[in-house]
């Protein structure tokens, strides 16, 4: 019930700052705050209280939704809606591929670090997703959809760098 409501507040709370920011000021500054909290929860569970750890379960599901939702909505000014539909499907299997390998890898991993310090890598990995969209914004520019045009004559207007650029790739 905890996840389900945090959801709700989530998205809630992200649509409100997603008209506020810009988005790569508040991917950037909201994945910073997680890894901190993150890192908040490592030495709050010295105190050894099982509130904590379920507090935890729901933080550590609420760092993940939070993270979807804004690579999701940031991810979406780069492709258009056809373009979208194909990529998005490869993106979302690599997700799940992805929590499978990691529920396997935290079982190699536990052997050689402690649980509550994999929580160090939660937060590393959490950095590294807030780094992540500047280093694309770099290299990749966003395209531009005319949203005034009828509905399936999108007109998109790509910008001829980036375009040459994934050619060339």
């Amino acid at each position: 019930i905890g996840i389900a409501i945090v959801t709700v507040l989530v998205s809630l709370i992200a649509d409100k700052l997603q008209n506020t920011f810009s988005k790569l000021k508040l991917i950037c500054s909201v994945e910073m705050i997680l890894a901190l909290s993150v890192l908040i929860f490592r030495y709050a569970i010295k105190i050894e209280n099982g509130f904590v750890f379920y507090a935890l379960v729901i933080w550590l599901e609420v760092c993940a939704l939070f993270s979807l939702t804004l690579i999701f909505s940031y991810m979406g000014d780069f492709f258009n809606s056809h373009d979208a539909k194909r990529v998005y499907a490869y993106i979302n299997g690599g997700i799940a591929i992805g929590g499978i390998a990691a529920g396997y890898g935290v079982n190699f991993l536990i052997d050689f670090v402690s649980p509550e310090n994999l929580l160090f890598l939660c937060a590393l990995l959490l950095l590294a997703l807030g780094i992540m969209p500047i280093l694309i914004s770099l290299k990749y520019k966003t395209i531009e959809v005319d949203i005034d045009a009828e509905e399936g004559e999108e007109e998109i207007k790509y910008d001829l760098e980036a375009c040459e650029e994934l050619l060339k790739e």
